[in-house]
């Protein structure tokens, strides 16, 4: 019987992780679509800056070892709105993860729109 009772513990677990897997893809396909939404925008502007953190600290989502003066100095930087380095609670730290993490997926589409503008402009010198 306890080994029965083990069993079904175990497929509740992994229902669980499959649900909780399920919307996290879900999740990821909802950022992916507004971040698609946000370089359309960008685009349409010609703004290739790309999100830094708020605070003392710069931290530029995707480009964490990168050295960032040569990206600022190509593409420009702005703040991811919203972003902060004082964190509250832990309802604070969930929101400026997930900021953390369209910031990150928009900055890595971002610089090769960047980069290809200025291999264009390189091209016309």
């Amino acid at each position: 019987m306890l080994a029965i009772s083990g069993c079904n513990v175990g497929q509740e677990q992994i229902a669980q992780h499959h649900s909780a897997n399920e919307h996290s893809a879900n999740k990821n396909a909802a950022t992916s679509t507004i971040v698609e939404q946000k370089i359309a925008a960008a685009l349409s502007q010609q703004d290739f800056r790309l999100y830094q953190s708020a605070g003392r600290r710069v931290v530029v989502p995707g480009f964490e070892k990168e050295n960032i003066k040569p990206i600022k100095l190509i593409c420009g930087l702005k703040v991811i709105p919203g972003s902060s380095d004082v964190l509250k609670s832990a309802q604070d730290k969930k929101a400026q993860r997930m900021r953390y993490q369209f910031a990150k997926q928009f900055n890595l589409v971002m610089f090769e729109h960047c980069q290809q503008l200025k291999t264009k402009s390189q091209r016309v010198d």
